[in-house]
């Protein structure tokens, strides 16, 4: 992601533990930036028609950040179904290609 209006960067790079066998990843954001803790929970379940995702990111802002922890769960909010539809149209791709 770009930096914002005031240059303040909120791309990240986070390390992901895949478990195959419990269709699950979790991950830890490594570089925190204006994130005191940010972890994400993926879990990928079979259901009729498909599979579902569920995305859960547990944060917590740093004292200083410029956004509070409400601006910033609206600003994720906002965000996360532009990644899951980016997901979902990777996997699928994947799936098609084998």
């Amino acid at each position: 992601m770009h930096p914002d209006a005031n240059g303040n960067k909120w791309s990240w790079v986070s390390e992901p533990v895949m478990d195959p066998v419990a269709r699950t990843v979790r991950a830890q954001r490594i570089e925190k930036g204006w994130f005191e803790e940010m972890d994400i929970y993926w879990n990928y379940r079979e259901v009729d028609g498909g599979t579902q995702l569920n995305w859960m990111q547990d944060f917590q802002m740093r004292a200083d950040s410029p956004v509070s922890v409400e601006q910033m769960t609206e600003r994720i909010s906002g965000n996360s179904p532009v990644q899951m539809a980016a997901i979902k149209a990777k996997i699928e791709s994947a799936s098609v290609s084998r």
